[in-house]
Parts: C-alpha cells; sequence; structure tokens
C-alpha cells in the first residue's frame, strides 16, 4: 500500500483474515472490503441449527418464531414483479395469433 498512488480504488476480500480490524484497512487507505463468504457461511450455520431442531423436535413450532416471515422472503424475491409479469404474458397469450392447438390431454 506504500507504493499505492491513490489514483484508483483498492478493493480486498478478506476472507482468511477475519481476525484483522476493519479499521486497520481503513488506516491503510483501503477503498473497499467485502465480506464474500461470512452471510454464505452463517446461513449454513442458521438452516443446520434449525433442521436440527426440527428433528429434535419433530416440530416447526420451535423455530417457526426465528425464521423470516415468508412475506419477507416474498419481498426479496420481488414476487409483485414476477405477478405482474406473469400477468402480462398471460394477457397476451389470451390474444389470438394465429391457428389454435387443442390442449393437451393424457392418454391414459
Amino acid at each position: 500500500m506504500n507504493a499505492w498512488d491513490r489514483e484508483c480504488p483498492v478493493i480486498i476480500v478478506p476472507t482468511m483474515y477475519y481476525q484483522t480490524p476493519t479499521q486497520q484497512f481503513e488506516q491503510a487507505g483501503i477503498s473497499v472490503v467485502i465480506w464474500a463468504n461470512h452471510l454464505m457461511r452463517a446461513s449454513i450455520t442458521a438452516m443446520q441449527d434449525t433442521a436440527a431442531a426440527i428433528h429434535e423436535n419433530r416440530s416447526l413450532m420451535p423455530v417457526e418464531n426465528r425464521i423470516a416471515p415468508l412475506k419477507e422472503v416474498f419481498r426479496l424475491q420481488n414476487v409483485d414483479e414476477l405477478k405482474t409479469a406473469e400477468e402480462n404474458l398471460r394477457l397476451k397469450s389470451d390474444a389470438p395469433s394465429g391457428p389454435t392447438q387443442k390442449p393437451w390431454t393424457c392418454p391414459f
């Protein structure tokens, strides 16, 4: 970092340097620190703990109050946008566009 002329940003991904305080990166002039896999690793632990609790209790009740609600899952997936896109596609497919095909029926 001593030879760096600060003409462009320095971005680091300190996965193996988790013991280094963020302040040390800041003092060194690091522009951006990307904590690349810590959230993923935390989610693995949370999923394992949740699975163990479900298995141990043979019920979802002990975990329901400590997991994200479905509303949050749908928000992250942008479900409203998906619903709008599906509706637009459905409306387009309802419009006549050439010869119609018979719906498929199971031969059995």
